[in-house]
């Protein structure tokens, strides 16, 4: 039997050493937000004129303080996709982790920019992060149910926001997320990236075509994912006024050529 014709060349597209440079220096910067930042965001700052808004009432409070934390949590993940993302361009073949890891990128930037975007009003994030914090307890409740395990912390937690008058956000689905909170500043190329990524994670049927060979590569998905990160990372550092925030942003102007193919 003939063996098969490979019509791609599995290690023919590699990631840029100067790419993957770049991604490694904001994965250190990333490191250098610690959780003392987080939790203590100058009264100048969004974050902080967001929780001087709500300094008497107890429930606002907590909701923008754990959407601080929420938000932060989701760039940390994402920081780590971003450092697994450079591990695995060392593997014969990096594709399928490639797409599986850039996606989780998009993701974790897309939920972290939608819990602490800077347009929203106090009430609005509020009403945001009642509806993470539902979701999740939802989703733990479903997960320990396997366990014949029963939690109850959603329904305590929603009666909670009725009594404080909180009524939470619309939640939309991951990729409609993504959508809407990359579809302004984000072309239309990232979000059809962000839909071939999807793919290999779903073991979907159109895994095929995202193996064709114009979508094959890994320098396009993992340059954009390092972009989007770089965005989301942005929008953070400048809702809870971060102290590092003006030296970041001199390195990330001279790094985005880099990350773009523009440089």
């Amino acid at each position: 039997m003939d063996e098969p014709v490979e019509d791609t060349d599995p290690a023919g597209d590699r990631v840029p050493e100067d790419v993957i440079t770049a991604v490694r220096e904001m994965s250190n910067w990333v490191g250098k937000l610690t959780a003392t930042h987080v939790k203590s965001a100058p009264a100048n700052s969004p974050a902080g004129q967001d929780l001087a808004a709500v300094a008497h009432n107890t429930m606002r409070e907590t909701r923008i303080r754990r959407g601080i934390v929420l938000s932060g949590m989701r760039l940390y993940s994402g920081r780590s996709c971003l450092d697994a993302l450079e591990v695995c361009q060392s593997l014969p073949d990096p594709v399928a982790p490639t797409h599986t890891l850039a996606r989780a990128v998009f993701e974790s930037a897309a939920w972290s920019r939608w819990l602490c975007d800077r347009q929203l009003t106090t009430e609005q994030r509020i009403s945001r992060v009642a509806a993470d914090e539902l979701y999740g307890k939802s989703q733990m409740a479903k997960m320990v149910s396997e366990m014949d395990v029963t939690l109850t912390g959603h329904d305590e937690l929603k009666a909670e926001l009725d009594a404080a008058g909180i009524t939470p956000a619309k939640r939309p689905g991951s990729t409609e997320a993504v959508g809407q909170v990359l579809g302004g500043p984000i072309s239309a190329a990232l979000r059809l990236t962000y839909r071939m990524l999807s793919a290999h994670p779903h073991a979907s049927s159109h895994t095929v075509l995202s193996s064709a060979r114009q979508f094959r590569g890994v320098t396009t998905p993992f340059s954009h994912a390092a972009v989007i990160h770089l965005w989301a990372f942005h929008e953070y550092a400048s809702y809870i006024g971060w102290e590092g925030l003006d030296e970041w942003t001199v390195w990330a102007d001279n790094v985005k050529p880099v990350l773009t193919g523009s440089g």
